[in-house]
């Protein structure tokens, strides 16, 4: 049935629409008389991969002291200069807006280093030195062939944090944050996403090779992808901000991490003869990369990992003494500690072969 209403001229000012009548018969029942009922909640959606990683990874970088912030999607001509890069260089390319009212607003950001290392910049300049950020945001890269025919959207993670690891204790200790605080980061996030993250050498193809120190970088990788890069802030770049006494470092992640399925969580029974593990030390001239003489290594059929640093000088200069440990698979219980001694030689060999001529040599 429909119900037709005129509404009298002395109300005309405050009875316009169906709510203002439903008010009006409210009021003539009495609020009091009508019964009280919650609305119906109807089941929501199952939380998908992507939600649930994104959730553990926030709560991991809480923990670790990390705070979310937000910057624009926008910078200016101006900003991008004073991150010094040649004119053919990838990020030099952008998509512009038209007649923008603010030059320092032209640009859609195709890089996350920048607003990141202005944000310390300002909190740096106020005093605060001890700084953990963390922003979920997108860039935007030039791509005639994208599907809206101007540039492609990547989903992105970036970091930023300087000064202090943790907030000292009653000891009045604390270290300083260094890239490889952030290695050690990225490996709590392959652990609580149960994700296959490993930390490799610099990638010099990467857009931001650039924009980190060149011998203080490493890149992320999920299998056979590159999903990110770590390392310190260029020197140049932290000069040209007026940054001074403290090295600021950064770490980026793609996000499509997040919706890619872990490996389990689940408990699986140690294998009953333990790999054999040997230990090897050699000394590194200044700025000769140790993942050269790990690599080298690995070539023994080993998994190799770096286990210790020691920094001396001699006459030959500034040295470190790396320590590498090898651990040889033993599933089988064939392989005798004879074998993998041998084994082990064979490795050592084979990098002062390659590498002594540049300065290597066997402690």
């Amino acid at each position: 049935q429909t119900l037709e209403v005129v509404v009298p001229t002395h109300r005309i000012w405050d009875v316009e629409n169906q709510f203002d009548l439903y008010e009006e018969i409210a009021k003539s029942v009495g609020y009091n008389q009508i019964p009280t009922t919650l609305p119906r909640i109807d089941k929501g959606a199952v939380p998908s991969a992507f939600e649930k990683h994104r959730d553990l990874v926030e709560e991991t970088l809480l923990g670790a002291g990390f705070f979310e912030v937000i910057t624009d999607g926008f910078y200016g001509r101006n900003d991008l200069e004073k991150m010094g890069l040649p004119t053919e260089h990838p990020l030099q390319k952008h998509v512009e807006t038209q007649n923008s009212l603010d030059k320092g607003y032209s640009l859609l950001k195709n890089n996350c280093l920048l607003q990141g290392i202005q944000a310390v910049q300002k909190n740096v300049h106020r005093g605060l030195g001890n700084l953990k950020m963390f922003e979920w945001t997108r860039t935007f890269h030039l791509d005639a062939d994208s599907a809206n025919g101007v540039c492609v959207e990547r989903q992105t993670l970036w970091l930023m944090a300087v000064g202090m690891e943790h907030a000292k204790t009653w000891q009045g200790k604390s270290a300083v944050v260094s890239p490889l605080y952030l290695k050690g980061l990225v490996h709590e996030l392959s652990v609580t996403l149960g994700l296959s993250l490993t930390v490799r050498k610099a990638d010099e193809a990467h857009p931001l090779h650039a924009l980190l120190h060149p011998y203080r970088q490493a890149s992320v990788w999920l299998g056979n992808e590159c999903v990110g890069v770590l390392g310190e802030v260029h020197p140049r770049i932290c000069k040209g901000m007026k940054i001074k006494k403290i090295r600021p470092c950064y770490l980026e992640l793609n996000q499509s991490i997040l919706n890619a399925n872990d490996a389990g969580r689940g408990y699986s029974l140690p294998p009953v003869h333990q790999p054999l593990v040997r230990t090897i030390s050699f000394s590194l001239p200044h700025r000769f990369a140790a993942s050269i003489v790990q690599d080298t290594l690995s070539e023994s059929g080993s998994r190799v990992q770096i286990i210790d640093l020691f920094e001396f000088e001699n006459d030959q200069g500034l040295q470190r003494a790396i320590t590498f440990e090898l651990t040889f698979d033993n599933p089988d219980g064939r392989l005798t500690a004879d074998e993998c001694n041998q084994m082990l030689t064979d490795a050592m060999a084979l990098v002062l072969h390659r590498h002594q001529s540049q300065g290597v040599e066997h402690r």
